[in-house]
């Protein structure tokens, strides 16, 4: 008998019973949100850049934009994005696809398709890195909850880095993973790929695409960005460039969609940090672009040549962030969020009417209270609803970084402010996103600082959900060595499975080690618990009625076709005599689930049928009769004192069939006299011998394997 724990169950116990609500000396310890009103500055913005003349042709045109959105009519959007240019004085760039070179990435070779706690995916070569990360989840159709994570990734190849992007996608709130397709060269030959990248899903009768942005640029000098776009429904995908005519450099590029409230006519709303030189210094700002028909793989962009919210003179760059979102108060709107900009300490917002988005921004002022330095500005909002979110990293000292939120309920004419975290700790860079028409339903990840046995590593991913409630029970969820530069990204969960849960996906940074993407998945509700009863065919003894003890994997799942995996427990099993209580933070109360069980040698088994959590509880006597296994599949292993089944033993391939190639590997390590926990080892003493071969040989002489729904 062997136990083993990995290394992230440790780490996580570690890291989840610090204490979370230590504050730094002289922190006064908040008890409620405080308003955060709206105040205008007298910086040296040039708010000249940001509206344009309101003329009778600009008035028409955005009428014109308004009837074709509203009555859902994307041929007519089409129509006027190809003549918007001559209407409000923009650009509009037809797609230019991107001249890369094809270089393949060479995968770790691991099924990622298996379950394994948190891994969703591993390069292979410790020069690999997976710089930056972002989800988006469908929200319906018949994929409804399906996770998506881009990543993009770069490798040594030799003479060049090489920068790609890979896509994955979950259907069970992140217990397993596909990977979508081959990675995509984006970038090589020396280019540099700035670490942001954005995702967004949209969903329409006319097909599904995933729209990837992320930056692409030289030092901040260069087009702007790219643009990978799949068709979802046949794979087809399209890299073309994004880039304002006018500008030197832009980076950080964000994109939002109206897809919550628009399904088949839905437009694709970007924005960009800016820098141009100008005289001794430079002008920083925000710029904007529009697409009014993104079910295409080759979208055409129409951009704004000025700033959205008006620029400022600077001779830095440090820190200076922007974000964007979608959001309905009673009309359409979108909103963009700056930080470090006016000045290190301003949270900036202004708001545009999606049809003025082009033309007149509303630049409203600064809602920040207080004079501390702040970065990394985020914003989320539900969809077609008046909520919307900001994070922010706000520095309390030097070494004390706390996160903070601003939250309105009424479309940004109101704020109120508090604490997504506000601990002594270090911690930085927060992403935030919100699930679509589901009011104040937020999640947030960032990045969590502790002490590392590693020289310049110790970062944790942290994630949360907010709710608009102040000191609300959020729980968060961190694994060893989490990449600083990599900030982990927050993901929507499956609905369908569980609602209450919080994921971030993140990249690991391990000394000397290939670098993983990873999701940490924790459950904000009471874990289930199943009460379970099961043997082992080969490590019962039936003389002294026990078992040796061993790591079983028990799965729930779907009780409906195709059965998706749901959540996954691993413990020991003790034997027929002690049940074993095997705990589920996915599962919900009132929902049947198939129970599936693994062992590493012993044949996959199957309940009988669903079994319910009532009160959080539930049991299954495997062990008691073959009646609670699907088609009667264990094998009576006792009938003195009472009558024992258990799971067949002979799986040592695990391929569901006990059979001549099973045979074989017992049979060639007991001719060799293999000794310790290995698999072939089905009686448990350690020694492969012809105990072991017998017991799989007369399995496969009958033939055993799995029977499942």
């Amino acid at each position: 008998m062997r136990s083993i724990i990995s290394k992230s169950i440790i780490v996580i116990a570690i890291v989840v019973t610090s204490n979370f609500n230590v504050q730094s000396q002289g922190k006064i310890n908040y008890e409620k949100e405080i308003p955060a009103p709206v105040t205008k500055t007298n910086s040296d913005r040039n708010f000249n850049e940001n509206s344009n003349y309101k003329s009778p042709e600009v008035i028409e045109f955005e009428d014109k934009m308004k009837k074709a959105k509203e009555s859902g009519d994307l041929n007519e959007s089409i129509k006027l994005q190809s003549g918007i240019d001559k209407a409000l004085n923009t650009k509009t760039i037809y797609p230019q696809t991107r001249l890369v070179e094809n270089e393949s990435v060479k995968e770790y070779k691991t099924d990622i398709s298996s379950f394994d706690t948190n891994k969703i995916y591993t390069l292979s070569g410790y020069t690999y890195q997976i710089l930056s990360t972002a989800t988006c989840t469908e929200q319906r159709g018949s994929n409804l909850g399906r996770i998506w994570t881009v990543a993009n990734m770069a490798v040594d190849g030799g003479k060049y880095t090489i920068f790609s992007i890979g896509v994955f996608y979950s259907d069970d709130n992140g217990v397993s993973w596909t990977k979508y397709g081959d990675n995509v060269t984006i970038s090589w030959a020396g280019g540099f790929v700035e670490y942001e990248i954005d995702a967004e899903i949209i969903e329409g009768s006319s097909g599904k695409y995933l729209w990837i942005i992320y930056d692409d640029l030289v030092s901040y000098i260069g087009p702007g960005g790219g643009l990978l776009v799949y068709n979802l429904n046949n794979g087809d995908y399209g890299l073309t460039e994004i880039y304002w005519p006018t500008y030197d450099g832009n980076f950080k590029l964000k994109l939002v969609s109206d897809n919550s409230q628009y399904v088949n006519n839905s437009w694709i709303y970007i924005v960009s940090n800016y820098k141009r030189y100008y005289g001794n210094t430079y002008l920083l700002g925000e710029q904007v672009a529009l697409c009014m028909n993104p079910y295409t793989v080759s979208p055409v962009i129409t951009y704004k040549e000025d700033s959205f919210m008006g620029s400022v003179s600077s001779s830095t760059l440090i820190d200076f962030n922007c974000d964007i979102a979608y959001f309905r108060n009673g009309s359409d709107s979108i909103m963009i969020v700056e930080s470090s900009l006016e000045s290190i300490s301003a949270i900036s917002i202004g708001t545009a009417s999606i049809f003025s988005f082009l033309t007149n921004s509303l630049y409203r002022g600064i809602i920040n209270t207080s004079s501390n330095v702040r970065s990394n500005a985020c914003i989320s909002s539900n969809g077609a609803y008046n909520n919307l979110m900001i994070l922010c990293s706000r520095q309390f000292s030097f070494n004390d970084w706390d996160i903070e939120y601003y939250h309105s309920t009424n479309g940004s004419a109101g704020w109120l402010s508090g604490y997504a975290d506000y601990t002594y700790y270090n911690t930085k860079i927060p992403k935030i996103i919100g699930q679509r028409n589901a009011p104040g339903k937020f999640y947030a990840a960032f990045n969590y600082l502790f002490d590392s046995p590693y020289p310049g590593h110790g970062y944790a991913a942290v994630c949360k959900t907010i709710n608009y409630v102040w000191n609300s029970v959020v729980y968060p969820a961190s694994h060893i060595e989490t990449s600083f530069y990599c900030a982990p990204s927050p993901a929507v969960p499956n609905p369908q499975i569980n609602n209450d849960v919080s994921l971030a996906v993140w990249s690991d940074d391990i000394y000397n080690y290939p670098r993983s993407l990873w999701i940490s998945r924790v459950n904000n509700s009471v874990p289930k618990k199943l009460f379970m009863f099961g043997a082992i065919q080969g490590l019962y003894d039936a003389a002294s009625n026990a078992m040796i003890y061993d790591t079983v994997t028990v799965y729930l799942r779907n009780s409906v076709s195709p059965f998706t995996k749901v959540d996954s427990s691993k413990k020991e099993l003790y034997g027929p005599g002690t049940g074993q209580e095997f705990t589920f933070p996915n599962a919900q109360n009132n929902v049947p689930y198939y129970v599936e069980v693994k062992h590493r040698n012993a044949l996959q088994t199957w309940s009988a049928d669903p079994v319910t959590f009532v009160s959080d509880n539930a049991s299954i006597a495997f062990s008691v009769d073959a009646v609670y296994a699907f088609g009667n599949n264990e094998i009576q292993v006792d009938n003195d004192p009472y009558n024992v089944f258990a799971f067949y033993s002979g799986d040592i391939n695990q391929d569901g069939t006990i059979d001549a190639s099973d045979v074989s590997e017992v049979d060639n390590d007991s001719y060799i006299s293999l000794s310790g926990y290995v698999n072939t080892d089905v009686t448990g003493d350690n020694f492969v011998d012809a105990a072991d071969v017998s017991i799989v040989d007369n399995n496969a002489f009958n033939a055993v394997s799995v029977v499942r729904p």
